[in-house]
């Protein structure tokens, strides 16, 4: 049995074999290999490395006080001081998606988890005002 010698990594493997073991080259019948897989999937998403990205303009500040004050709601919503920042942060996040400032997902968390914390302390107002003493 003879061996052939691949030319791309050198690697040696029987003649019969169609595809380099080492680096996945196949033989198309003329001696020349060709990737069997396409290159540009090893490439980055987003394009070359040195490529400019876009400015974004403003920060996200807003959104993600709005998120922030949207979980400290829920989680104060039992001390009964939970809307307090629930108002606060719904009012960011309603402010930071009107105004188009990035972070519009952090915004829409902090509408809804402020939301979550206001309708959670009516709630246990609620509880506690039918509870008969």
């Amino acid at each position: 049995m003879e061996l052939m010698k691949c030319p791309q990594c050198g690697s040696q493997f029987p003649e019969n074999t169609r595809k380099c073991p080492v680096c996945d080259y196949i033989l198309d019948g003329s001696g020349y290999y060709e990737p069997e897989s396409d290159i540009s999937q090893y490439e980055p998403p987003y394009g070359s490395v040195y490529e400019e990205r876009p400015e974004q303009t403003g920060g996200t500040g807003l959104a993600i006080a709005s998120m922030v004050l949207g979980i400290v709601a829920i989680v104060l919503t039992c001390l009964f001081i939970g809307i307090l920042p629930g108002i606060v942060g719904l009012v960011l996040g309603i402010v930071s998606i009107a105004k188009d400032k990035p972070g519009k997902g952090m915004a829409v968390a902090g509408i809804v988890t402020s939301a979550i914390g206001i309708v959670l302390f009516f709630l246990m107002f609620a509880v506690i005002l039918a509870i008969p003493t």
